[in-house]
């Protein structure tokens, strides 16, 4: 039973990202194998999105084994947004802790390390964006300080997603 589940994930996930290929700019998916762990990878070089299976936590509760985990860039909000509506009706403040994300769905936590120095932060998604092709994630300003990328303006980051 874990097999199939697993397969059927897999199969959903190729097709969902199949369908956002023209967001990303991707242009083959493939199923890699690395020990107990599978993962999902895209041949975008600015973004990438990889489901990690672990067989040996499989049972029937899946669900504490899945991680979904995203690769790329993050940019931060400029002060001239401070105060402007979010495409989920707040009113955006730079002093929260909040990101946007193109597809996520609003409200969804994720947590966001800077893979140059570490530093991670949780972010709630209450907008759309980025709009630049080649990142993945705008945080607001007061996440970008603790993710310490004020000076670079954009960071590599690994975001996963956190159960609501």
């Amino acid at each position: 039973m874990a097999i199939c589940t697993k397969t059927y994930t897999v199969i959903i996930i190729i097709i969902v990202l199949s369908s956002l290929q023209s967001c990303y700019n991707v242009h083959s998916v493939q199923l890699e194998q690395n020990r107990n762990h599978f993962f999902l990878t895209t041949d975008s070089r600015h973004s990438s999105f990889h489901h990690v299976f672990d067989d040996e936590q499989s049972g029937l509760s899946h669900d504490s084994s899945k991680q979904f985990l995203i690769y790329g860039k993050a940019s931060f909000y400029g002060s001239e947004f401070n105060g402007r509506k979010t495409a989920n009706g707040e009113i955006y403040d730079e002093n929260v802790l909040t990101a946007a994300h193109r597809t996520l769905p609003f409200g969804t936590f994720l947590s966001v390390t800077n893979t140059r120095n570490n530093r991670s932060v949780i972010v709630r998604i209450n907008d759309r964006g980025p709009f630049h092709p080649h990142r993945i994630l705008d945080v607001s300003k007061l996440a970008a300080e603790e993710l310490d990328m004020i000076k670079y303006g954009v960071a590599e980051i690994e975001a996963e997603i956190l159960d609501n």
